[in-house]
């Protein structure tokens, strides 16, 4: 007579290949990417300047205002918001500070429609802060193992598996808003820049426009030696 414990075994797993199985593991336990997804931030980046009777920020405040600006074109978001702050929004003074404030960043690069300018009505007198979104990386703490890696039965990664790589991805990132989403098409020719990459890995010269536009320099490889060397 046959093993009943054998027969059910077998006929619960006919029925679950059949009707389909749903495991409950949390798929973080076997993929790295789920269980510390490469990501970013979005937070707010402010500074407070002293006030701009001119088109020229006070000295003290150049080199901060230039940290400031580096970091926008580097991991900010348009726009950047200028918040003066006056007895009121017809304030003539408060409305000639903010145009200086607002040239000043034209004549650093920012586009017009980039900027936005508000005033805080307060009777205390105080510079422009500007603002702008800004992303950064998370803080990872990699390392931590309290599981007993001996007893595990489920073939799953230790718990701390991958996140020193995730961070490491995160902090190569030059602009840690592409983690978070796509950047905008900047409509460069591929065909060129895969040329001028090509030739430069091989000190070839670089071609300009008008030769890739007419199909020239498109042969790869290393520039022949007369001695015969690579």
């Amino acid at each position: 007579m046959p093993d009943q414990r054998s027969f059910l075994g077998s006929l619960a797993i006919t029925l679950c290949f059949l009707a389909g199985c749903e495991s409950t593991e949390p798929y973080a336990k076997y993929d790295a990417n789920v269980a510390f997804p490469v990501t970013a931030e979005r937070k707010t980046a402010y500074l407070d300047v002293a006030p701009m009777a001119t088109v020229a920020p006070a000295a003290r405040d150049q080199t901060r205002l230039s940290e400031f600006l580096a970091a926008y074109h580097r991991q900010g978001e348009a726009p950047i918001s200028v918040t003066i702050t006056g007895r009121s929004g017809v304030d003539p003074i408060v409305r000639r500070e903010a145009g200086n404030v607002a040239y000043w960043l034209q004549k650093q690069g920012i586009p017009a429609q980039d900027i936005r300018l508000y005033v805080a009505e307060s009777p205390v007198a105080a510079g422009p802060q500007l603002t702008f979104p800004i992303y950064v990386t998370p803080e990872r703490r990699c390392g931590n193992y309290t599981d007993s890696i001996e007893n595990d039965h489920d073939s799953a990664n230790t718990e701390n598996f991958g996140c020193a790589t995730q961070k490491n991805i995160e902090a190569m990132a030059a602009n840690p808003r592409d983690l978070a989403q796509m950047s905008t098409p900047t409509g460069r020719d591929g065909t060129r820049a895969w040329v001028v990459v090509n030739n430069y890995q091989y000190g070839k010269p670089i071609p300009g426009a008008n030769d890739i536009k007419q199909d020239a320099n498109y042969t790869i490889g290393p520039i022949s030696s007369g001695s015969g060397g690579q």
